[in-house]
Order: structure tokens, then sequence, then C-alpha cells
């Protein structure tokens, strides 16, 4: 299993968080399609839960505050988040949470890039992050789909020193380098002409085990299946709208 213990590099994904209308719906909803057991941090929090895998935490849940759309966030990590969001400033995005603590569990802000895709910065404390990756249950990928990928890609470079090596399949889609091209931590990609009522957005990609019996099941627990399971050269995928109105991407091994 892919674990991981401690801060993650500065600019890599590190964290994910649903907020969604109904948090108790949400809770039931991941329980039972990706197997989740979530820990309630309790009132103070607003009840945000804490799933995890095999004791490992893969994001968490919260409530939405009123007005805030029921969506998937992804958090990046940093090790100064002040002086990050400083740069997201500086490189034309709008910071919508200004740096603060979350207790001891660590430091956050929440921004915006300047093609409006929101994005979170996170200082672990107590909460370094992901506990574990690329196993049923737990993220495997992120990424960012926009109409205007160069500028994205030019406002995430400024942030966080990514750099970039096209996919090479036809696609203006471009991985963003991890240690080295090597080891990518996500995405930047085109939404697609058929796609220009769709705002840019990050994903998330969900590992599961059965891509077709994931799909189903989350049918069955009242999601919308908005791209039925393919086959892709990474595996095999299905994007879900939830019961509440969130979306992600399942990917699971490619069918035999």
């Amino acid at each position: 299993m892919p674990t991981h213990d401690g801060p993650w590099p500065d600019g890599h994904p590190c964290w994910v968080d649903l907020s969604s209308a109904d948090r108790e719906g949400a809770w039931q909803f991941y329980s039972e399609v990706m197997g989740w057991q979530i820990r309630d941090l309790g009132p103070d929090t607003g009840h945000y839960g804490i799933a995890t895998v095999d004791g490992r935490s893969v994001g968490a849940l919260g409530q939405a505050m009123p007005g805030q759309p029921t969506a998937w966030a992804v958090y990046f990590a940093a090790a100064d988040v002040d002086a990050t969001t400083a740069r997201v400033a500086d490189a034309g995005g709008m910071v919508i949470l200004p740096a603060g603590d979350v207790g001891p569990a660590g430091r956050l802000s929440i921004c915006a890039d300047p093609l409006g895709g929101v994005f979170g910065v996170w200082q672990g404390g107590t909460n370094p992050g992901l506990g574990v990756v690329a196993e049923p249950g737990a993220p495997v990928w992120f990424d960012h789909m926009t109409h205007d990928p160069q500028a994205a890609r030019d406002f995430y470079a400024a942030v966080f020193g990514w750099t970039y090596t096209a996919m090479g399949d036809g696609h203006d889609y471009q991985t963003a380098d991890g240690f080295d091209p090597a080891s990518p931590v996500c995405g930047i990609g085109h939404i697609g002409d058929v796609s220009q009522d769709v705002p840019s957005h990050w994903r998330t990609y969900f590992a599961v085990a059965d891509a077709d019996a994931t799909a189903e099941r989350a049918a069955d627990l009242g999601a919308e299946i908005t791209m039925q399971p393919w086959d892709t050269p990474y595996g095999r995928m299905f994007i879900v709208t939830d019961p509440q109105g969130a979306s992600f991407v399942g990917l699971g091994p490619v069918a035999v």
C-alpha cells in the first residue's frame, strides 16, 4: 500500500475534502461506495469527518457553508502557506480565505486561479495530509480542466514552481512534474469545445478496485453516472455526480 507519513513536498496535492449541503447523506454515500470509515471531529469543527482506509486518512467530508457549492476541493502542500498565498495574489489569482490556523491541525488558505479554479493551500501541523494514495478508496490523481490551459500552467508555475511534460497524445494536456518528469503530481488540460459552459475546475480521481461495480453501486445509491466506465491507457474510468451534487472521477484497472 503506497502510504505516506509526515509533510508532503511543496506544491504536491496533499489533501482533499468535500463540502456538502447534506453532510450526513454524503457520509452515508461515500461510506458505502468507497468503503470509508469516517471519524467525526465533533461539533467544534462543524462535524468535519476524516475519511480513512485501513486507518489511514484519504480526505474529509464537511458541511458546506451557506452559499458554498457542494464540491470536492484539492489542497496543495506548502511549508509556508502565507508566502505561497502571497504568490497567488502576485500571479493574478484571488485569495478567497486568507491564511489562518485550523487549530493544531495546520494552517490553510483558499484561493482561486485567474481562470476561476478553486484550490486550497495547506501547511500541515498535526494533520500533514493524505496518509495513503493510489489504493482503492484513496485519491490517485488530480487535474485542472480549463479553457485556457497555458494561462493555468503559467499561473501554477509562478505559485508552486511546477514544470510540465506534454502527454504527446494530440490533446492539450500536460502533467506537472514532481521530483522529476517520471513522478508527475497532477495534470492541466483543455476542457474541450463541447464544454464551453463548464467553468475551469480541479478534479479528484479516486482509485477503485472495480470501475463497473463501483459505478453501478453509486448509481444504485442515487448518484448520476455522467460518463459510463470506459478504458484508458491508465485504467478504466468513470465520472460521477454524487446525490448531493459533487463530481469526482473513479479510476480502476483496465477491464480484461
